[in-house]
């Protein structure tokens, strides 16, 4: 705020003024989450083992499937996985 006072005869005359408001702008960006994301993985057990998993995760909640073989009995196990994101 500016202020231009004017004095005459030792007397305060006219007083004009400038006024420019102070603005603020607040901008807010949310991340985009994606709500169904899919993985795939494969590992190797100790027992002479080895899996192949994939599966996909909605939001935090997942299921998976994983196919696991044995090298030497060539014995094979299905499971199915519930998981969380932590």
């Amino acid at each position: 705020m500016k202020i231009h006072p004017e004095v005459q005869f030792n007397k305060l005359g006219p007083v004009s003024y400038e006024f420019t408001p102070v603005t603020k702008q607040v901008t807010i960006t949310k991340s985009k989450e994606d709500k169904f994301t899919p993985f795939f993985g494969a590992g190797v057990g100790t027992k002479e083992s080895y899996n192949i998993q994939a599966g996909a995760y909605y939001k935090h909640f997942g299921a998976g499937y994983q196919y696991r073989r044995e090298f030497n009995n060539n014995n094979d196990e299905h499971t199915i996985n519930m998981f969380i994101k932590l």
